[in-house]
């Protein structure tokens, strides 16, 4: 492991923020790291503290990076921190998993079309919200309608859990196997432009 003395670019990345004292963890994306401020969106949980120290584990692609903040403040759809100490670099523990906005699938799930929302890609999955619970294991068909076109594929549920209080939706990640020549290429094309963005 090394310090960062320079914080690389870390938005629109998934992290998790761990309290000190219960070791209760939160899933947020990173808003914005500069030199002086981190912010993160409001976790979805009822728990999140309103003051005091956590960890913050970044997962980027070619690095991870791991900290300590201090609650700033909470906002409704942000928090704001302060470093407490440096960040530090170490290898990463996943792949590079980036948030994508404006894009629908509509998923077969158990023989009824339902439209959910595409919330981020990695080269080989996604993650979906979505008015349905999916079981960890379970196998569905999915249509994302991608800027390149439609891409037909099969959705290999990882992890399913409420997206909000209301129970109304539910968030799922998983793997993708896409059908066809036509539709791999266009996945290709997908999953890279949004990473790399």
């Amino acid at each position: 492991m090394e310090f960062s003395p320079k914080l690389p670019i870390l938005k629109n990345l998934r992290a998790r923020l761990t309290c000190k004292g219960s070791l209760k963890g939160f899933p947020v994306w990173v808003v914005d790291a500069t030199d002086s401020l981190f912010i993160t969106t409001i976790p979805p949980s009822r728990d999140f503290p309103a003051e005091g120290e956590l960890t913050v584990e970044v997962f980027g692609e070619k690095a991870n990076h791991f900290g300590h903040l201090r609650i700033q403040e909470v906002l409704s759809e942000s928090v704001i921190f302060d470093y407490v100490g440096e960040m530090v670099k170490h290898p990463p523990t996943e792949r590079g998993r980036a948030k994508v906005k404006g894009v629908k699938a509509t998923i077969l799930h158990e023989n009824t079309s339902l439209i959910c929302r595409i919330v981020d890609v990695t080269c080989d999955g996604c993650g979906i919200i979505g008015p349905f619970e999916s079981k960890r294991g379970e196998e569905v068909d999915i249509i994302l309608h991608s800027p390149f076109g439609d891409i037909c594929a099969v959705f290999h549920v990882k992890h399913s859990a409420p997206a909000d209080f209301t129970g109304a939706a539910y968030r799922s990640g998983g793997l993708i196997t896409v059908k066809g020549r036509v539709a791999i290429s266009r996945w290709n094309q997908f999953s890279e432009s949004e990473i790399a963005a």
